[in-house]
């Protein structure tokens, strides 16, 4: 059965080559590789998915799932928002929290909408696993309650060339001999590596490649892979893809909940604060809603 970043991958792939990708690896032996395509010019394609994950935090987000991520509690009088990171006790957060919160409303004459906590409530907060806590609104009396969410990492200015040199550096690693291997033994005269980037992962690449941001160098890939994508599962939807012919383009596939069964607005995603739209970017087949730049 293929994985969520597996479905992921295809459709993306699939949409941008414009060619059918169909499943390879259907467990019939071992060590197949994921993905087959004939392209265009007849050539096949041997595609093998790797998934670029960050097992803390993606365990983070099943905890939040499975504690539940609104906390009621008579205590407060306020509707709080808090982000939790790695060093989080989500179990304990249900019990633990409420009467913390409801000391630091107690403390604080003044309390408004929308601020961040007092510095001085921070060790507090941050001795918990919190890492942001604010409030968003003032709840009825007795229906106070805390939304909580994972924190995600906030870069700055990052490298342009973070995608290209993790990518490499990840294909390269001793872990990912099965993959080279899969690839080189498909006999394609393309060999395709793909690495998706979850949408919640604390990942430097993930997070240039979530805005967009172009590699201005050629990925040093391992022999037996010819070619790399790079895909985000984040509401940027973005994509790179590197070719030895046409070097490194950028694309973005919107797509629905339904499984890439219809394609979203184009514009409404383009103006969207998770996507910033660089000022090269062009649309190039309207039907379709790809877009994309070419270095």
């Amino acid at each position: 059965m293929e994985r969520y970043s597996e479905v992921h991958a295809r459709k993306v792939i699939e949409r941008i080559l414009g060619v059918p990708i169909n499943l390879h690896d259907d467990g019939s032996r071992h060590a197949m590789f994921d993905y087959i395509a004939i392209l265009k010019d007849g050539r096949r394609a041997a595609i093998e998915v790797v998934a670029d994950t960050n097992r803390e935090v993606e365990e983070l987000h099943a905890a939040v799932r499975r504690h539940g991520k609104t906390i009621k509690s008579s205590d407060l009088l306020f509707r709080w928002s808090v982000s939790v990171h790695t060093a989080s006790r989500v179990a304990r957060l249900r019990h633990e929290l409420p009467p913390a919160l409801a000391e630091i409303e107690a403390q604080v004459r003044a309390l408004v909408p929308g601020n961040e906590i007092e510095q001085k409530f921070r060790p507090i907060l941050s001795a918990m696993g919190i890492g942001l806590a604010s409030i968003t609104d003032r709840s009825p009396q007795g229906k106070g309650s805390i939304d909580v969410t994972v924190h995600e990492v906030r870069y700055g200015s990052l490298q342009p060339n973070v995608i290209a040199e993790s990518c490499s550096a990840l294909l390269s690693a001793a872990s990912m001999e099965d993959v080279r291997g899969k690839l080189v033994r498909s006999g394609c005269e393309e060999r395709h590596a793909a690495i998706v980037f979850s949408s919640h992962g604390e990942s430097t690449a993930g997070s240039a490649l979530a805005r967009g941001q172009v590699p201005t160098c050629a990925p040093v890939l391992p022999d037996g892979i010819t070619h790399l994508w790079a895909i985000s599962t984040s509401l940027s939807e973005a994509t790179a893809y590197w070719s030895p012919a046409d070097g490194w383009q950028m694309f973005q596939v919107p797509f629905a909940t339904d499984g890439f069964g219809a394609i979203g607005p184009i514009q409404l995603l383009l103006s969207s604060d998770a996507f910033r739209k660089p000022s090269n970017w062009s649309v190039t087949d309207p039907a379709s809603g790809i877009l994309f730049v070419a270095d």
